[in-house]
């Protein structure tokens, strides 16, 4: 399958009053819940997409459209954006591991027309919307993209195109699951976020509560969720993902026998937060120390079942008799219980199979922390201060958003205010700037993508 792209400009309409405010996004989770979905779908869900991540560690487009396998097997949280004018309403997915805004362009050759996940798809034609142009090769813009082998420039037209050449029919092109595109949040410099933070309209900072029942949804928030919980762990220096410097694994309070060494950040070798990954990930080396940790702190009443090359649990009670685990940062511990880390499979009489969700990628020793660990916390990305926050937190309930990190005024929304019938527009209106505001354009770059079969 080869993928076209072209970079142009496009306006997404919200709500502010030129002062870096915060603008606040519904979430909704494309698979309510993955209890009863195999490892296997959801593995090989994140697969195709962490073979694009071991490829490189300098690409500035990042984006998940391929998979092989059926993605109504798998989970991911969208959200809904205006582009264009007049705008239109897109369905994209929240990922922190890719770095740009992407959705399907009109003239798209065999993308789906509709969706499984009930919602209306929408193709964007540039020659539709007044504000929309297309980069030219001396743009600033395409010069970031430039340093990526993927990237091209025509001399004939000076316009800047990207270039996919994949073997693999993409989690996009599927009805069952398709949704119109990808918003990237990476920290590079096309990303939306630091598009937004480069014009002054939003601060370099942005937060997200995943909500993990099987209701799923939750709050992206462009600015910085205010909690008094909250614990910091510095981002790896001049990486192109958000890598974290982890340094040992507890279980039940105990500190696993594994070398710190395994975790340094390096080719290939690190620790990746990642909203696009559905399952967790540890380097291989850390992965049977920790499964036989968790093992050996459970009952030995408690069956052990092997299913499928995972290790899972028939559980009669409560999860209350699994260990906590704490994956210890510098500067901060990320404190998992049995939920975090445990999926549930099927039945077997009166007992339930749970398995446990990390995952090893074979022959990479690469630490990727996906939805599964993600869900029912805040997670603030301070990228001004190039740090990452987190916190245990209910995400139906409000969270204080404020527009600057460290400072500046705080007011409270809740997921469960934001309505679906409503425009962004107008419920970010309500919501987050009550007093007088206007509606601004946003001009950021945009790729739209034209598929080949």
């Amino acid at each position: 399958m080869i993928t076209a792209v072209i970079l142009f400009t496009v306006t997404i309409l919200s709500a502010a009053d030129g002062s870096s405010s915060p603008i606040t996004l519904s979430l909704e989770r494309a698979f309510p819940t993955n209890h009863g979905v195999e490892l296997s779908y959801l593995r090989e869900f994140d697969s195709v997409r962490h073979r694009r991540f071991l490829q490189s560690t300098n690409y500035v487009v990042n984006f998940p459209v391929k998979g092989s396998f059926d993605t109504s097997k798998a989970g991911l949280y969208f959200t809904k954006v205006n582009l264009g004018t007049p705008p239109r309403e897109f369905y994209v997915q929240i990922d922190t591991g890719s770095d740009v805004l992407w959705v399907t362009c009109a003239s798209c050759i065999g993308c789906p027309q509709t969706s499984g996940l009930q919602i209306q798809l929408n193709y964007f034609d540039p020659r539709s919307s007044s504000t929309s142009s297309f980069i030219s090769c001396s743009d600033q813009r395409c010069k970031n993209g430039v340093q990526s082998s993927d990237s091209s420039c025509s001399s004939r037209n000076n316009q800047c195109t990207y270039i996919f050449d994949n073997q693999q029919s993409g989690d996009l092109t599927k009805s069952d699951r398709a949704i119109d595109g990808i918003f990237g949040f990476g920290q590079q410099g096309m990303s939306v976020i630091s598009q937004l933070s480069s014009q002054g309209i939003a601060p370099r900072v942005f937060s997200h509560c995943l909500k993990g029942d099987s209701n799923g949804g939750g709050l992206l928030v462009l600015g910085e969720i205010v909690e008094p919980n909250i614990i910091y762990s510095p981002l790896v220096p001049s990486q192109p993902h958000y890598n974290l410097n982890l340094l040992s694994i507890s279980v039940s309070g105990q500190v696993l026998p594994i070398d710190s060494a395994i975790f340094a950040t390096s080719n290939n070798r690190g620790t990746i937060i990642d909203s696009g990954t559905t399952l967790a990930y540890i380097a291989e080396e850390a992965y049977n120390p920790f499964i036989n940790a968790i093992t050996a702190a459970i009952p030995q009443s408690v069956r052990t079942v092997l299913s499928r090359g995972n290790q899972c649990y028939l559980v009669t009670t409560s999860l209350d008799m699994f260990p906590q685990v704490s994956l210890n940062f510098a500067g901060a511990s990320l404190v998992l219980g049995p939920q975090d880390y445990l999926i549930k499979q099927n039945y077997i009489g009166d007992g339930s199979v749970w398995c446990i969700g990390f995952q090893k990628i074979p022959g990479q020793d690469v630490t990727i922390l996906g939805d599964l660990v993600l869900k029912d916390k805040i997670f603030v990305y301070d990228l001004a201060g190039q740090r990452i926050g987190w916190a245990n937190y209910d995400c139906s309930l409000s969270v204080n958003v404020s527009a600057s990190t460290g400072s500046g005024r705080s007011e409270f929304v809740s997921a469960g205010e934001i309505s679906g019938s409503t425009s962004l527009c107008d419920r970010t209106h309500e919501l987050i700037n009550r007093r007088w505001v206007f509606a601004l354009f946003i001009h950021i770059t945009l790729i739209c993508c034209f598929v080949f079969l």
